[in-house]
């Protein structure tokens, strides 16, 4: 069982307070890289969903087939 990992909004940043337009400035680049690594980290575990439920369907699909030909060959014993 994978445990979903803690939101990313909990992820905390402590910014400086500012004095002027450069810090701002500077702040307003520093957030765009957290905002920047936040989607990358959203990226690989989306990857990572759609690999795990591929990986599922594929798993299903053969318990279904596999659920289905026995049931087949059942029927037809009787």
């Amino acid at each position: 069982y994978n445990k979903p990992s803690p939101s990313l909004d909990s992820i905390q940043v402590s910014i400086p307070k500012v004095d002027n337009n450069n810090d701002q400035r500077s702040i307003d680049k520093y957030k765009k890289i957290i905002h920047r690594n936040k989607l990358d980290v959203m990226a690989t575990k989306i990857l990572e969903a759609e690999t795990k439920f591929y990986q599922c369907s594929t798993i299903f699909d053969n318990e279904l087939s596999t659920m289905w030909r026995n049931h087949r060959e059942l029927v037809k014993n009787k």
